[in-house]
């Protein structure tokens, strides 16, 4: 068991070279994986991340290699299905799916980056939302919409409906239950 600091540094390492460090796992090893690393219901590793923040750790790494983790590995392997539809029944994609349901790390959603005036990790998850995987636009949806209520603390009503909204005016083609879901997350009201 290493210090915050050095788990901290370490996911982010594993997560910034997700594809090549996690391609001989199995896809149910993977979502253990993100089960471990993210979901404070099976390790307390996610608040190690947090007391690191705390003692001021850099955290834009860590948010800059979550797209790492969708691009490199999800979007491979999950099927491009929607689990809010009932349609995706991997093991994996349920992990994907619940990411930021399960983990205390969506309140870092409301985390802003003082020199830039911008939230990186919904930043992170918006460059999610144009991996052409359906599987992880919803991800990235359910994240967003449980950022919602955070930011809206914060007195911003403006940030997440104007990412989701420049998405759905880029990609015109979406299917229409991932559009309603889009439309959902902009308010918080997401399953």
């Amino acid at each position: 068991r290493g210090t915050d600091a050095e788990v901290f540094e370490l996911a982010t390492y594993t997560l910034a070279n997700c594809g090549r460090l996690l391609a001989n796992c199995s896809d149910n090893e993977v979502a253990e994986g993100i089960f471990l690393l993210f979901d404070n219901s099976n390790s307390n590793i996610c608040f190690q991340y947090i007391a690191a923040r705390k003692a001021g750790a850099d955290v834009q790494p860590f948010f800059d290699s979550i797209v790492n983790l969708y691009r490199d590995v999800l979007a491979k392997r999950c099927e491009p299905a929607l689990c809010h539809r009932n349609e995706g029944h991997s093991y994996l994609n349920g992990r994907c799916y619940m990411l930021w349901d399960a983990s205390p790390l969506s309140s870092w959603g409301s985390i802003l980056n003082e020199k830039t005036g911008r939230y990186p990790l919904i930043e992170a998850l918006s460059a999610v939302l144009r991996i052409p995987n359906d599987a992880c636009i919803e991800s990235a949806l359910h994240g967003l919409g449980h950022m919602v209520y955070g930011l809206q603390k914060r007195g911003d009503t403006e940030t997440i409906p104007s990412a989701i909204d420049a998405f759905l005016r880029s990609t015109p083609a979406l299917r229409p239950d991932l559009r309603a879901y889009a439309e959902r997350a902009k308010t918080g009201r997401i399953q």
